[in-house]
């Protein structure tokens, strides 16, 4: 039970600090030790970028434009409203 809190503490403290951190929170002589047994890999990364490298659909990128188009929109509005002169 206390390994699951060792690791739960190191897992927070690398998220919010950094491994190095860790490393000195735990007095380990590396960041390997710590980063291997104790910091929970973060799954919320894309591991092998599949995500970056997925083929949009012309829905996908039809709807990117228009996502584009109505922000540029309002980018304008605000530069106008703020007196920013625009940029060629």
């Amino acid at each position: 039970m206390l390994r699951w809190y060792r690791r739960t503490g190191a897992t927070v403290i690398a998220r919010g600090a950094g491994a190095a951190a860790g490393v000195g929170f735990f007095g380990h002589g590396s960041t390997a030790i710590t980063e291997s047994y104790y910091i929970e890999p973060d799954r919320t990364v894309d591991p092998d970028d599949a995500l970056l490298r997925h083929e949009m659909t012309a829905e996908e990128e039809e709807a990117l434009a228009e996502f584009d188009e109505s922000n540029d929109d309002q980018t304008e509005r605000h530069a106008r409203k703020l007196k920013i002169p625009e940029q060629a």
